[in-house]
């Protein structure tokens, strides 16, 4: 056997370290990163002795994305390259597709859309070579926000479509990325200015990540229906779904909120048209009180993270 023995001349059984390793992710899925990080450092740590770089490689991913999460975002990059290189080197075939997308939702956290472009077209490349459905759905929703984010809502419908499609063709984590998929349809037709259709898809968004427990998107989908109440000026009929918040309202701090809502409302601003942004004043008004309601459901959702979003 390579690598160092534990205690007693027996390394670990990589069906232990495999099954460490996903009970992290499966509270990472959860945002429960406390939960998460501990038991994905230790399996981390008896991969590299065993030296199973299917699972190292495996490691990095589940504790990158829960770094990332965390607004640890140095840590995240160092940990997601790494298992890039690793897989490249190697040859590896099942995280490799996974990666590209991985590293292209950072860099668009960082506003280096120019970046995740790249990241994401690549992602989708590879996973089409690779037969990889589930890398290229994720990729084609990165590349619909990115191009949300550079204010190009025809660009973005075009991949909402593909991913639409694939989606179709793979059940594989289909309820995961069947979230993602709504919530940015839904930024699209806000986009569009169609409330009907926003709120259609940003509902739908929220009870899928309700029932799925997925914190996160009850928190992405919670905003995008604030957004939707400032586009119509009605900013005191949002309320958060009190049963939505009952799944969530035992987690600690998520420092991804911290830095996550106030990036989406700078996003936001940025793509608003600066006569009606600069001189409609009620509307900037409201537009403000709006998000003072989102980001206290934020917060609700997330007790403890006042203090750093306010």
């Amino acid at each position: 056997m390579r690598g160092r023995p534990r205690c007693g001349g027996t390394p670990v059984p990589l069906h232990v370290i495999e099954g460490v390793g996903y009970g992290a992710a499966l509270h990472g899925w959860r945002l429960e990163y406390e939960d998460a990080l501990p038991p994905c450092e230790w399996a981390l740590a008896k991969a590299r002795e065993r030296g199973s770089n299917f699972h190292i490689v495996c490691l990095l991913l589940i504790r990158g994305l829960g770094l990332g999460n965390f607004g640890r975002l140095s840590d995240s990059l160092a940990d997601l390259r790494e298992g890039m290189r690793l897989s490249e080197i190697n040859h590896e075939r099942y995280w490799l597709p996974r990666l590209p997308n991985t590293l292209a939702w950072l860099h668009s956290e960082m506003f280096d859309v120019e970046e995740a472009l790249r990241l994401n077209r690549e992602g989708s490349v590879i996973a089409r070579e690779m037969n990889f459905p589930e890398g290229d759905v994720n990729s084609q929703i990165n590349l619909a926000l990115n191009y949300l984010c550079l204010n190009e809502p025809n660009s973005a419908r075009e991949h909402l479509a593909a991913a639409e499609t694939l989606l179709a063709q793979d059940e594989w984590f289909r309820w995961v990325y069947t979230i993602r998929f709504q919530a940015a349809y839904a930024e699209y037709w806000l986009m569009k200015g169609d409330p009907a259709e926003a709120a259609r898809y940003a509902t739908a968004s929220l009870n899928l990540a309700g029932v799925t427990r997925r914190r996160k998107h009850i928190a992405w989908a919670s905003k995008l229906l604030g957004d939707l109440a400032a586009m119509e000026g009605r900013p005191s009929s949002f309320q958060f779904q009190r049963p939505a918040a009952q799944l969530v309202q035992r987690v600690r701090v998520e420092r991804c909120m911290a830095w996550r809502e106030p990036t989406s409302r700078t996003r936001r601003l940025a793509r608003r048209p600066a006569p009606r942004f600069t001189t409609n004043v009620s509307v900037r008004r409201r537009s403000s009180s709006t998000m003072r309601t989102t980001l206290l459901s934020a917060v609700w959702c997330f007790p403890g993270t006042m203090k750093d979003v306010c």
